[in-house]
């Protein structure tokens, strides 16, 4: 079965990532779903920044490990959702810690998903999110 038409929209991942190989994952899985987002990869928080001047809030979403140096995710998300146009947009933790405390430090940042890299299911489910925004988009 073959995945759904992708709306012909400017979609953005801003992964905010500093691990090739998960980037490299995250690319691959991106080409087997057949979700045309385009991928941009920021290695540290501060590049990640640099990269909301360059995107639109309306058709991006983000994609952040807490593990990331300069400034950690959660870090750039707080900064992030200060910056205007993207205090709402849909945001993902993509992350190797499955902690308590990471969940707690992520919960009053509004995240739409917490998901741990480990997980057998985390790329796909992360996938289903992505082509129901979308679809929402479009």
């Amino acid at each position: 079965m073959s995945p759904p038409p992708t709306p012909p929209l400017d979609l953005h991942i801003l992964l905010v990532e500093d691990d090739d190989i998960d980037v490299r994952a995250m690319r691959r899985q991106l080409q087997r779903s057949g979700l045309e987002f385009a991928l941009v990869v920021a290695h540290d928080g501060e590049a990640a920044l640099a990269q909301l001047e360059l995107l639109a809030p309306e058709t991006t979403v983000l994609i952040v490990d807490l593990n990331i140096p300069a400034m950690d995710g959660v870090q750039f998300i707080r900064h992030a959702r200060r910056v205007p146009g993207w205090t709402a947009v849909p945001t993902c933790v993509l992350t190797t810690s499955g902690g308590v405390a990471d969940r707690a430090r992520v919960q009053p940042l509004q995240v739409c998903a917490y998901v741990t890299k480990s997980s057998p299911r985390a790329y796909p489910w992360l996938m289903s999110k992505l082509r129901a925004y979308a679809a929402q988009v479009a």
